[in-house]
């Protein structure tokens, strides 16, 4: 896929944040775009884009926790004939609390979109791709939580583990088949799914650290999409993006276990996810 003009491209979670970019940055290369959301605001947003051509672009309402109607959408790309050569598994949402906090409704939540949003998009897509015998790329969104976890995070570290492992079993099933899979790990990155103040279970104060941190040190969405542009010309398996990546990767290698989460402990406090010692937070 060296070459992307003309490809067709299926993106969840496009309405806003990384998915938003990532259609962007596809658009740029002259593929065809196939623009998924459940917020159609957005997806009319990324519509008035510059970069967008309307005649390559499409785009469809979606929750991708409802199974029926993600297979109805893929049954009418079929019939249509615009079945994606890459599909991008962007959909996604974080929910902050201590585990104790996290309800059996916050791990539902993050379970049916994280995950199961993953699996539909690899299963229906794949299933296809192998009965045509055609070539298809999928790109799934891990973070890089999946690699450092981070406290009060339990939910959505659980999931992006989820998604990596998952990654890394299709590469193995499908090596023998025209399938490529990408994983990737975004670091720090600014967008709106930090914003979301109602899925902290944290003080007023610590809410406004992270969001701040985020906004401060975390880098723009367009490179993480830039970055996946690459890495499917490339058929890269995995991707590292974002601020602080390589220091995490590192340090988990190189440092003790137990020196290795106290680095991270110091981290949280700093970033918000931890209360300052003494606090009171």
């Amino acid at each position: 896929m060296d070459n992307l003009e003309n490809r067709s491209v299926f993106i969840t979670g496009a309405g806003s944040g990384i998915g938003y970019q990532i259609a962007l940055a596809f658009a740029r290369t002259q593929a065809n775009i196939i623009a998924t959301d459940i917020d159609l605001a957005g997806l009319e947003a990324l519509n008035a884009e510059p970069e967008i051509d309307n005649n390559r672009f499409k785009k469809y309402l979606l929750d991708v926790r409802d199974a029926d109607a993600y297979r109805t959408l893929v049954e009418n790309l079929t019939q249509t004939g615009d079945i994606p050569d890459i599909i991008v598994n962007n959909a996604g949402l974080g929910v902050f609390r201590s585990f104790t906090d996290t309800s059996l409704q916050d791990w539902k939540l993050t379970i049916d979109v994280n995950i199961m949003g993953v699996v539909h998009g690899c299963k229906l897509f794949s299933d296809i791709w192998l009965k045509q015998n055609t070539a298809g790329h999928i790109v799934n969104l891990s973070s890089m939580a999946s690699l450092a976890p981070i406290p009060n995070m339990s939910a959505y570290v659980a999931s992006k583990m989820a998604v990596e492992g998952l990654s890394d079993v299709l590469n193995m099933e499908f090596a023998d088949t025209k399938i490529s899979v990408t994983c990737v790990h975004p670091g720090i990155i600014d967008t709106a799914i930090m914003r979301h103040n109602d899925r902290y279970g944290f003080s007023e104060n610590r809410i406004a650290r992270v969001q701040k941190y985020y906004r401060e040190k975390g880098i723009s969405p367009h490179i993480v999409a830039q970055d996946i542009v690459k890495a499917v010309t490339k058929k890269t398996t995995t991707v590292l993006t974002g601020t602080d990546t390589l220091k995490v990767i590192l340090g988990r290698k190189l440092l003790p276990k137990s020196a290795y989460l106290k680095t991270i402990i110091h981290e949280a406090r700093k970033i918000g996810f931890l209360p300052y010692k003494n606090s009171g937070e």
